[in-house]
Order: structure tokens, then C-alpha cells, then sequence
């Protein structure tokens, strides 16, 4: 395994530690890349990326996930019309969901600085609020931000003093508190680690801060 009869996929920056790394661990495999997470208000882009396929989505950019609308950005033009073709083969995309997406992409295209700027200065300040609750009180110790650096919709976080007995979303969860997809081995890492969602409502997550302080 691992020759050209492979398809990898690589996620950049990784959900959801936001390591950055494009290695493929198949060398000879054929590379899709996605990019979904790579837009300045949630990370620092600082680099152009020359890939041979890049994957795009709507609803990680500005959280309208329901209208299941994505786009790719294909090097190869032969294999970019194979894949234009079989997507109209599969139904394609509704008219009015291909209309949404694009009055909302030229809004965003119009006021792109205050736009993405907004994102990351909320997203900032959850982070530091995330980070002041976790690392105060009884929580001292107990919880480690494993993300490289403070940014992006998730933090994966490791719980520090576990018995046998319980995992990371155990102690999230007696406290109310609902982690973000499956935690643990589930996901293909060990029980400590839970990935928390920053990128819900305001009550919501002023809710998580207090139940965080009173219940941890």
C-alpha cells in the first residue's frame, strides 16, 4: 500500500491540534488537500500553497454549514473536468444553494478585511478566555491546551489527572459540558483528550465558561 493506487488526504492545519505539516505519509500517493480551516480568521496565512488539489468549504468559512456547498481549486485541468463531471452526474448543487453561496461569497469578497478580522478578534478572545479559565482555581494542573498555538474554531484539550476508570469526556460531560465529537479512542487517540468547539453562540459559550469555573 501507499503506491499510486492511493488517494491521501491531508488536512491543513489539522483538525483539531492545528498542526501544520503537509507531509504525506504515502509519498507515491495521489495528494488532495483540505483547506478547509486555512482562512485568516482562524490562522495565520502566511504562505501560497502550491497543491494539486484543494478543497474548500462554505460552511467552515462563514458557519453556513447547512448549505453543503464546497469547491475545489484542481492544478490538472483534465482531472478538474472529471471531477465537474461527476458531480453533475451525482445532482450537482440546488440552484438556490449555488445562489446563496454566491451573494454571500461576493459580501464577503466586498468586506474581506472587516470580515476576517472580526472572526479572529472573537475567536482571540475566547481563546484567552478558555486558556484563564483553564489554567485557574482547581483547574490548575489539571487541563493542558495541546493546540501549538491559540487559534482556530477547536481546542484539544488533555485532562491531566484521570483514574482508570473515566476518559477526558467523562469529566466534560458530568459537568455539563458537551465536547465537540467523539473524544478518546474513538477518534484514534488515547482517552485524556476532548476537542472543545469555540465557534458557537454567545450564550452558549459564556454558558460552557461558567459551568467550566463552577464544575470542574
Amino acid at each position: 500500500m501507499g503506491g499510486t493506487d492511493v488517494v491521501e488526504f491531508v488536512t491543513y492545519p489539522n483538525n483539531p491540534d492545528g498542526a501544520r505539516n503537509l507531509t504525506l505519509q504515502y509519498p507515491h500517493a495521489h495528494a488532495a488537500y483540505d483547506l478547509v480551516y486555512y482562512w485568516p480568521s482562524y490562522t495565520s496565512v502566511d504562505a501560497q500553497l502550491d497543491l494539486p488539489v484543494a478543497f474548500f468549504s462554505l460552511g467552515k468559512l462563514a458557519g453556513f454549514a447547512g448549505s453543503h456547498f464546497g469547491w475545489a481549486v484542481v492544478r490538472d485541468k483534465a482531472l478538474a473536468q472529471r471531477l465537474a463531471a461527476f458531480i453533475d452526474q451525482a445532482g450537482g448543487q440546488s440552484v438556490d444553494s449555488r445562489a446563496r453561496a454566491l451573494a454571500l461569497l461576493r459580501h464577503i469578497n466586498a468586506n474581506s478585511d472587516a470580515f476576517f478580522s472580526d472572526v479572529k478578534s472573537k475567536l482571540s478572545r475566547r481563546w484567552a478566555e478558555l486558556a484563564s479559565v483553564l489554567e485557574s482555581g482547581a483547574r490548575k494542573g489539571r487541563f493542558t491546551i495541546t493546540n501549538a498555538a491559540h487559534e482556530g474554531l477547536y481546542a484539544y484539550i488533555r485532562c491531566e489527572q484521570l483514574d482508570a476508570t473515566h476518559t477526558c469526556q467523562d469529566v466534560f460531560a458530568r459537568a455539563g459540558l458537551q465536547v465537540n465529537g467523539p473524544g478518546g479512542p474513538i477518534s484514534g487517540v488515547t482517552a485524556p483528550y476532548v476537542r472543545l468547539t469555540l465557534c458557537n453562540y454567545d450564550s452558549a459559550w459564556q454558558l460552557a465558561l461558567t459551568r467550566m469555573r463552577e464544575r470542574l
